[in-house]
């Protein structure tokens, strides 16, 4: 049946723009494609250099304006998403919403109109409620009524679809807190290329540190994702710098950049490192597509996010077998088991991460612990797995003709 299933994933972003967010759509994209679903891909044209129509890992994408970035580039591409879901309607049977809330109050209204389910894949704490600023992204009870209103007829309008994904327990929580039936809701975390996404011996470590021109000699803590606010890379660099007074061989490895994006914090994190001294222990290696390969050459992986509904980074790092240290928000306790495969600190306070990173550093057993627990439990997050989820959701969502809706 899964090979007459056509799936249409919506995402507000997509390859070549790396993220939590994008990443996800892309290995679901590929692995439903892998497992028989016609797959297609809607996404915004980040830029005039990409095609309108492409093919990504063997996925269909096509790309609406508008073709430029800012604040509001993800509200001007609503109606082009929408008469690409119309034009392409006959082409799909279940559309699922990635990261969705903007998109999804599009999608929930019109896939009703269409009569075809509509997933929404939470991947963002606060995408349901509202409150995708807070930690929790649970509403508090001080806002002003006029603003409950709207959140209240935001989430209205968004409930109209068929089925809720949350990809952690803080948004199966939101779920709940925002009365979405439990016949509604589902857990379906996200997955890792544990084939790729590897432990590496000391030889070939050496060997990658060389080709990717990092430091042979140094011990590498590493963050990968988007320098956004919010990641709370400020506070890691100032870890760093406290951390040098006592073991001067640390070197900071961050992967990824800013992209240009309305959050980006790039530029404010280069003027910080240099006014913190510690510019020559840090390398941003800026957008690469080699991720693994660079996180394979850590010795360590941070995340000090302020929130995160779950995080894809840690689970790549934690099957690359490094000890982690991680925020304690949104989802992250749902894979950094605090003490077997990391240790988990309060957000936005370098001190802590400071001395997390020192516990690790100084105690080998430690570190060699964590990284033995964690890549066991990634192996538990295979995207064969989690892609095979969401197949037998969409499945159960369809109708009985499936079989000879496609033929």
């Amino acid at each position: 049946m899964s090979a007459n299933l056509a799936v249409c994933i919506l995402s507000e972003g997509f390859f070549p723009l790396v993220g939590g967010g994008e990443t996800d759509a892309r290995d679901l994209a590929r692995e439903l494609t892998s497992l028989g679903a016609k797959t297609v891909v809607i996404t915004r044209r980040l830029s005039q250099d990409l095609p309108r129509q492409d093919e990504v890992d063997g996925v269909p994408v096509f790309r609406v304006s508008p073709s430029f970035g800012g604040r509001w580039a993800k509200y001007l591409m609503l109606p082009a998403v929408v008469g690409e879901l119309i034009k392409r309607r006959k082409a799909y049977d279940v559309v699922c919403v990635v990261n969705f809330r903007v998109l999804g109050l599009i999608a929930a209204p019109l896939m009703r109109l269409l009569g075809k389910p509509c997933v929404m894949r939470g991947g963002t704490c606060g995408e349901l409620s509202g409150r995708y600023a807070d930690a929790s992204g649970v509403p508090s009870n001080d806002v002003p009524f006029w603003v409950a209103t709207l959140l209240g007829l935001r989430t209205a309008v968004l409930k109209q679809a068929r089925y809720f994904v949350g990809i952690s327990s803080a948004i199966m929580n939101e779920f709940a807190f925002c009365k979405v039936p439990d016949n509604c809701q589902r857990l379906i975390a996200c997955g890792v290329k544990t084939d790729l996404f590897c432990p590496v011996t000391k030889g070939e470590q050496g060997l990658l540190r060389q080709q990717l021109q990092l430091p042979q000699d140094r011990y590498l803590v590493g963050y990968s994702g988007k320098f956004n606010r919010g990641k709370g890379l400020k506070f890691l660099v100032r870890a760093l710098a406290e951390s040098l007074k006592i073991y001067p061989d640390l070197h900071l490895v961050l992967i990824g950049s800013g992209g240009g994006q309305f959050l980006s914090e790039e530029e404010d994190l280069k003027v910080l490192a240099q006014e913190l001294g510690v510019s020559e222990r840090i390398t941003m290696t800026g957008y690469v597509q080699n991720v693994h390969a660079y996180v394979q050459c850590l010795d360590m992986f941070c995340l000090p996010t302020e929130y995160e509904a779950l995080s894809i980074s840690v689970l790549e790092a934690m099957a690359c077998g490094l000890p982690v240290v991680a925020s304690r928000v949104g989802g992250v306790p749902d894979l950094v088991d605090d003490g077997e495969t990391g240790f988990l600190v309060e957000p936005a306070n370098p001190e802590l991460i400071s001395e997390a990173i020192h516990k690790i550093r100084k105690d080998e057993t430690i570190a060699r612990r964590f990284s033995v627990n964690g890549r066991k439990k990634a192996e538990r997050f295979s995207l064969t797995s989690i892609a095979q989820q969401h197949l037998n959701l969409f499945l159960e969502l369809v109708s009985p003709d499936l079989e000879v809706k496609h033929a």
